[in-house]
């Protein structure tokens, strides 16, 4: 993010606890980054959105401040939610038209097959 044209840091300090009685120690939490993350949710989302138009993956990085690794890693996020492809590599039905002669430009040939 931005403020007056100029990037926007917050650095966020761990705050960490101790139990005096049975000695275990926990973090506390924020509401803007993910337990053991370091990029705000913001953010994510902003590489989400930019994920949608025609840019490439390094522009994405750079408006962001984030590394490309970031970027990559932020799309494979949103595999689970892209439809799954089909196991099926070939059509169930094969054709092919080409240019039969050389010669002749009108004379095209077809040939159709059988994909099972």
């Amino acid at each position: 993010e931005q403020y007056n044209h100029m990037p926007l840091v917050m650095r966020l300090k761990k705050q960490r606890y101790t139990c005096k009685n049975c000695r275990t120690h926990w973090t506390a939490q924020s509401y803007f980054v993910q337990p053991r993350h370091s990029i705000a949710n913001h953010v994510r989302y902003k590489i989400a959105s930019l994920l949608t138009e025609k840019v490439s993956l390094s522009f994405i990085a750079k408006n962001c401040q984030v590394s490309l690794t970031t970027v990559i890693r932020t799309l494979k996020e949103f595999k689970s939610y892209l439809p799954k492809q089909s196991k099926r590599i070939l059509p169930r039905v094969l054709m092919v038209e080409f240019r039969s002669h050389a010669s002749i430009e009108d004379k095209m040939s077809f040939i159709c097959a059988d994909g099972e």
